[in-house]
C-alpha cells in the first residue's frame, strides 16, 4: 500500500505545475504476462522538457492468471515538433497478479467425508519502468501514442502500448 501511495504522490507534485493535462486509452501487451490488456493513462505537461504520465492496465485472464499494472513514469522530450513528439521514459511499477485455483472434489478412498482443493493466491511486485515513446498529432485535442518500456523486476517483461489521448 505505501508503494501505491509513493506512486499517486509522484503523479499529485508533478500535476501542481502542469500545462497540460491529457487522458485516454489504449491497448497494451506484456511479453512474459503473455496476455492484452486494456488501459487507462493520464498525462501531465509540465514544461516543454518534462512530461509525468500514469496508467493503469487490466490484462486478460490467462492460464488463471490475472495481472493488473500501475505505473508512474517521467517523460524527457527528445523531439518537439508541433505535430510530433518522441521521448524516453523512467518511472515506477506496480504489478499485482492473482491466481484462482478452482474448486474440486476429491473422493477419500478410506470411506470418510470427500473432501476439495482450491482456491486464491496473490501478490505483486515493485519495479523500475526504462523505455522510449511517441504521440502524433490527429487533432487540435487528440493525439495516438505508442510506447514500449521495460519493466526490471522480480518478474521483468517488455509491455507495448498503443492509444489515444485527449487534451483538457
Amino acid at each position: 500500500m505505501k508503494k501505491i501511495l509513493l506512486l499517486l504522490t509522484l503523479l499529485f507534485i508533478t500535476s501542481v505545475s502542469a500545462q497540460s493535462f491529457k487522458a485516454g486509452v489504449g491497448t497494451a501487451y506484456a511479453t512474459d504476462i503473455s496476455t492484452i490488456g486494456i488501459t487507462a493513462n493520464a498525462l501531465m505537461e509540465i514544461d516543454k522538457t518534462w512530461e509525468a504520465d500514469g496508467s493503469f492496465t487490466l490484462f486478460f485472464e490467462k492460464d488463471l492468471v490475472s495481472w493488473k499494472v500501475l505505473n508512474a513514469n517521467i517523460h524527457y522530450i527528445l523531439s518537439n515538433k508541433s505535430d510530433m513528439k518522441w521521448y524516453l521514459l523512467g518511472g515506477l511499477n506496480m504489478t499485482f497478479y492473482s491466481v484462482d485455483f478452482p474448486e474440486i472434489e476429491i473422493d477419500n478412498p478410506w470411506g470418510d467425508d470427500d473432501f476439495s482443493v482450491g482456491g486464491e493466491s496473490s501478490g505483486s511486485n515493485f519495479g523500475f519502468n526504462l523505455g522510449i515513446g511517441g504521440r502524433k498529432a490527429l487533432s487540435e485535442s487528440l493525439e495516438l501514442f505508442g510506447q514500449s518500456h521495460y519493466t526490471i523486476s522480480d518478474g521483468s517483461y517488455l509491455t507495448l502500448n498503443v492509444g489515444v489521448l485527449f487534451k483538457f
